[in-house]
Parts: C-alpha cells; structure tokens; sequence
C-alpha cells in the first residue's frame, strides 16, 4: 500500500497514471490531499509514505506536512530497518527550485546562477529569464539580455498581477548543438531507482512539449531509455536535494548534467506524448515505473497506526486557505465570463 500525499487541486498527476498505466494497483493508494486531513484524522496504514508537491506547499500546507512527517516518525515509520515503512521526501529538507539551482551551482554540477529580484541585475550573467518559484509552467518572459530589460520585465509581470517576491532569474543556459536542436531529458527517482522518462526535441530553448520528430530522433530517444547514460550522476544530486520521488528535468553540456528543476509531484502519464512519441518508448517507461510502485507497495505496513491530531489554529487556518482559494477560482470564472460577453 503506498499513501500518496498531494496538494487537492494537483490529484490529477497520479490520478491519470492510475486509471491508466498504473490501473492494475489503483487499489493499494491511496490518494490523500494535505488539506483532507482536517476532517480525515486516520492517515492510511500503508508501506510507503509519499510527500509529493513539497515546491508548492503553502505556509499552512507545510505546517501540515510537517504536522504528518512528525506523527508518522513518532510511530516508528520510517524508522532504518528492513522491516519498516518508507518515507519519501520531506517537507522541509527537500529543496525547492530556488534552493535546488543555489545548491548545484554551489557544487559546480550546474554552471548557471539564479537569483532573487531583490540581487543586483548588474552582478548578473546574461541573457536571463524570469519565472515563478514554485510552478511548473516555465519561463515567463523572453530571454533578457540586460537589467533595463529585467526591470522592463518586472514592471510587465507587476502589471499582470504576479507578486514579484515569488518570482526568480535564472540564468540562461544553451544546450543546443551546432544543428540548433534543444534538448530536454526527464528521468524519475523512485525511492533509489532513476528510470527515464523522456527526451525531447525542439528549435525553441524552453520545451515544455515534444516539437521536433524524425525517425533520428526517435532512435536517440529509444537509446537514451535503453542506457539510462545519466543514472548515477542523477541518482547523485537526488541525494544532495533531499530528493527521493520526482522528475529531474536536465539538459546535457559538454557530456555534463545540467539540471533545470526536480518536480515533486510529475505527471507520470501524459497525453502530449501520444501524439509524437513510438509506443516502444512508453511501454519501456510504464512497465518499468509501475513495476517501481509496485516495490514501494510490497512492503511492511505499520500496525495500530494512531490518529493523526491537528490542533484547532491549523484546522482553522487550513479552512481559511480551501475558503481563499475557491473564492479566487470562482472570481477569476466570473471575471473571464464578463470579458467574453464584452
């Protein structure tokens, strides 16, 4: 049994792998949001205990992941013996992006700098792009090639309603090679297992979706998930990020990794790919990521579990965040409502 935590509006990551691929175990995990918990006190008996989401979690939602991590520790789960659960990342230890890109440039895996918008842009190496903290949706500018063109860019997201305390430059790396093709690889850490899941081609620097395609291609992806070249320098950094389940997302430089982000709650099964990617590829990755989860489900199950207590300030503040939270959604529905009958 595996007990996967995850923020409420983010479910869909494992939900799509278990009425897929991962449909043959849909019944041993169990799905729960951080936010349930307030009206769940019973955490599931289970063999391994997923902390997904960490880059996302709120103040509250920490307090509650911290709240969980803690109550799972006080019963022994966890504990370094063969015979004990497993738990996967941490909310605290884990690290976020920022955190993550500071610490691998600090060890020299990555060449590139980020940096907070309160740092002095003149410092900076050039070109740079701006993009939020703690998404997954990528870059959010052009690459800037100077600080008038940064402050443009601040000014441009201020305008759009973005808080800039959450927003990060990073510096600009180029992994094309002399054909101008971008690459992006994605692999999977499960536990201690990385297991490729992607590589992808494309004329643009940022990929968020496979582009290019030819029957060259496809052979390079095939060999990359074949060899899996990256295992032991990913297995690596993984372990230096806190890192036991997520997505590296990399590029390569000069036969070296250079990791862009690990996100802690990947969508496993995508729809995307199916359009562009040879069923070889995916049957390679599902039987080799369920069979994963199906390690992490075999194990031991701690008995007698106890109810797991929030005290009534974090219940209340978590009532507080859902209650914000659907008031913006339901405002932002009724806003692009009016702009379509203007």
């Amino acid at each position: 049994m595996i007990c996967y935590f995850v923020c409420s509006q983010h479910q869909y990551t494992i939900g799509h792998f278990l009425a897929g691929w991962g449909e043959v175990m849909a019944d041993r995990v169990a799905v729960v949001p951080y936010e349930s918990l307030v009206g769940r006190p019973t955490i599931p008996a289970a063999s391994c205990y997923i902390f997904s989401d960490v880059e996302r979690l709120t103040p509250t939602r920490l307090a509650v992941a911290i709240r969980i991590r803690e109550h799972l520790e006080a019963a022994n789960v966890g504990a370094k013996t063969s015979d004990a659960p497993r738990l996967l990342n941490h909310p605290v230890r884990t690290c976020r992006r920022y955190e993550l890109l500071k610490m691998l440039h600090e060890k020299g895996v990555n060449d590139f700098r980020v940096h907070r918008l309160d740092e002095s842009p003149e410092s900076w190496r050039y070109p740079v792009f701006l993009r939020i903290e703690n998404d997954h949706g990528g870059s959010r500018t052009q690459l800037l090639h100077d600080p008038p063109a940064v402050q443009q860019a601040m000014a441009d997201l201020r305008q759009a309603g973005v808080r800039l305390d959450e927003v990060i430059a990073t510096e600009f790396c180029d992994t094309s090679v002399e054909s101008g093709i971008h690459r992006k690889y994605g692999a999977f850490v499960v536990g201690r297992q990385i297991i490729p899941r992607h590589l992808m081609f494309g004329s643009q620097w940022m990929l968020k979706e496979p582009e290019l395609w030819d029957d060259q291609l496809r052979d390079e992806q095939r060999t990359y998930l074949e060899t899996n070249p990256h295992a032991a320098a990913l297995r690596e950094i993984c372990a230096d990020a806190g890192v036991d389940y997520g997505r590296v997302d990399y590029g390569i430089v000069d036969g070296q990794v250079r990791v862009w982000e690990i996100n802690t709650n990947p969508l496993i099964q995508q729809q995307v790919y199916q359009t562009q990617r040879d069923p070889y590829t995916h049957e390679l990755f599902s039987d080799r990521i369920r069979k994963a989860f199906e390690e992490l489900a075999a194990g031991p199950v701690p008995k007698d579990l106890p109810k797991l207590r929030l005290n009534a300030s974090l219940a209340a503040r978590i009532f507080c965040e859902r209650a914000s939270g659907w008031g913006r959604r339901r405002a932002r529905t009724l806003l692009n409502a009016m702009r379509g009958q203007a």
